[in-house]
C-alpha cells in the first residue's frame, strides 16, 4: 500500500533507518520484553519497509529474466549469512553484544545507500495532441454522426496490440498497446462508439483504448487477489515453507553441541549453510530455462528435494556428516527462495506486483511466527532435536503436494476454458 504512494526509493531509505534505531535501542534493553519491542516490532518494520519494496522494484523492473534478477538479489542473503556469522562470534568475544548491536546499527544504514540507487520502473507519457491525434474518431464524433456500433470482422490478435478504428468503414489496423490478459481475450468483439466518456460497464480487451481518456482512482490495496485461487495456494505454500525456514538454522547448532561436537566446528554450520544457500540462489535463476518445466513446477520438486534434506538432518552425528547435510539444506532452500518471489510476480502480473508481494511477505511473517514456537514446544516435549526436523520435513512437503496439485488442476480446466489458474512463464 505504501509503495504505491511513496515508490521503492524514500520506504528503503525510511526502513534502513527504523531497523538502525532498533539495533541501536536493543543494545540498552535490560529484559527480553524490552527486545521483543526493540528488536522485534522496530527493527521487523523496518526490514519490511525496505525488503519488500526492494522486491516489487526488481520485478517491476525484470520481466523474461525476473527469476534470474530475483536469484542474483537474493543470494545477498547467503553472503550476509556466510560472513556475518563468524564476524560478529568474533565481535562478541572482544566487545559484548551490546557493543555489537550499535556496530551492527550503524552497518544496517547501508539500506539508506542502497535506497539512493533504485529506481522507478520506466513509464510511457502519452501527450494530449498525441491521444487526439492517435484517436482522432472520437474527434470526428462531435460533428458527425456515428453508428450505435462498430464490429470488428477479424480475430483480436493475442500479442501485445489491439484493434482500432481510424475511420467509419470496416478499414482497420494493428496499434501497440498494452498487455492484454488472457481472460479479456475474445475471438470476436466489437467497439461501442457512446456520446460521451462515461462507462459504466468495465472496458473488455476491444475497447481497452478508453483506459487512455478515463482516469481510474488507483486502488492502495488489491482485494481481488484474495479471490484469486492460485495466489491463495501460493500463499498457503509460502505459510508452509516458513514453518520450517528457520528451524534447521536455529537448531542445527544447539544439536551439534549436544552431540559433544567442539563449539568452534558446530558454530560453523549455520556458515556452511549461507555457503550452499548462495549457490543455490544463483542457480534458481538459470534452472529457469529449463524447456518444459514451468516455475511452479520447479517449485514443487524443489519442495520435495528440500523437504528430504530436513529429515536427512537428523542422520548426522558426525561433524562431517552434519556439515554436508547443512550444504544439502542450504541449497535446495536457495532453489526455492528466489522462485518463491518469481512465481508470486507471476501469478499476480506486474499490475498487481506490489499487493501480491505484500501478502506473501505477510504469509511468510505468519509461518515464521508460528513455526518456531511449535519446534520448540515440540523439543520441550521430548527433550530431542529430531521431532522439529520432522515437522520442518512435513511442511515444506506438503508445501510441494500443495502446488503440485495446483499445477493438475491447471492443467485439467486449462482444455476447457483456456483460463490458466497458474502462469506458465518460464
Amino acid at each position: 500500500m505504501l509503495y504505491k504512494r511513496f515508490g521503492a526509493r524514500p520506504l528503503v531509505f525510511v526502513g534502513g533507518i527504523v531497523s538502525s534505531l532498533g539495533f541501536f535501542t536493543s543494545s540498552y534493553v535490560t529484559n527480553v520484553y524490552e527486545l521483543y519491542v526493540t528488536m522485534g516490532v522496530v527493527v521487523g518494520t523496518g526490514w519490511g519497509l525496505a525488503y519488500n519494496p526492494a522486491l516489487v522494484a526488481v520485478g517491476q523492473n525484470f520481466d523474461k529474466k525476473r527469476h534470474l534478477a530475483y536469484g542474483v538479489v537474493l543470494a545477498g542473503t547467503g553472503v550476509g549469512g556466510f560472513a556475518f556469522s563468524p564476524l560478529f562470534q568474533y565481535l562478541i568475544s572482544l566487545y559484548g553484544w551490546r557493543k555489537v548491536l550499535q556496530i551492527y546499527a550503524g552497518m544496517n544504514l547501508s539500506h539508506c545507500a542502497a535506497a539512493l540507487l533504485l529506481r522507478s520502473p520506466r513509464t510511457t507519457n502519452i501527450s494530449k495532441n498525441t491521444r487526439m491525434s492517435r484517436f482522432n474518431l472520437l474527434e470526428q464524433g462531435r460533428d458527425k454522426n456515428l453508428p450505435a456500433s462498430q464490429s470488428c470482422k477479424r480475430d483480436l490478435p493475442e500479442n501485445n496490440s489491439v484493434v482500432s478504428f481510424t475511420s467509419l468503414g470496416n478499414e482497420s489496423k494493428e496499434t501497440e498497446a498494452v498487455s492484454l490478459y488472457p481472460q479479456h481475450r475474445r475471438r470476436s468483439s466489437s467497439i461501442k462508439l457512446p456520446s460521451s466518456l462515461k462507462f459504466r460497464r468495465r472496458p473488455r480487451a476491444s475497447s481497452i483504448f478508453v483506459n487512455l481518456y478515463t482516469k481510474d482512482r488507483p486502488r492502495i490495496f488489491d482485494v481481488s487477489l484474495l479471490r484469486h485461487p492460485p495466489f491463495l495456494v501460493l500463499c498457503a505454500c509460502v505459510v508452509a515453507n516458513e514453518m520450517s525456514y528457520l528451524v534447521a538454522p536455529t537448531q542445527m547448532v544447539p544439536r551439534a553441541l549436544s552431540l559433544q561436537i567442539p563449539k568452534t566446528q558446530a558454530s560453523f554450520l549455520p556458515s556452511v549453510l549461507s555457503i550452499t544457500d548462495l549457490i543455490g540462489r544463483l542457480l534458481s535463476g538459470l534452472v529457469s530455462k529449463v524447456p518444459g518445466c514451468t516455475r511452479a513446477v520447479q517449485y514443487a520438486v524443489f519442495c520435495m528435494l528440500w523437504s528430504a534434506s530436513s529429515l536427512a538432518i537428523i542422520l548426522g552425528v558426525t561433524y562431517p556428516q552434519m556439515a554436508a547435510l547443512a550444504g544439502m539444506y542450504g541449497l535446495f532452500n536457495g532453489l526455492v527462495r528466489p522462485l518463491t518471489t518469481a512465481l508470486a510476480a507471476d501469478v499476480v502480473g506486474t499490475e498487481r506486483i506490489e499487493s501480491g508481494l505484500g501478502l506473501v511477505m505477510l504469509c511468510q511473517g505468519v509461518g515464521s511466527v508460528v513455526g518456531l514456537p511449535i519446534s520448540g514446544a515440540l523439543y520441550d516435549m521430548t527433550e530431542k532435536y529430531y521431532p522439529s526436523f520432522l515437522f520442518a520435513g512435513a511442511a515444506i512437503f506438503l508445501s510441494g503436494v500443495f502446488l503440485l496439485c495446483a499445477v493438475a488442476i491447471e492443467e485439467r480446466r486449462k482444455h476447457r476454458n483456456r483460463e490458466p489458474l497458474i502462469s506458465e512463464q518460464k
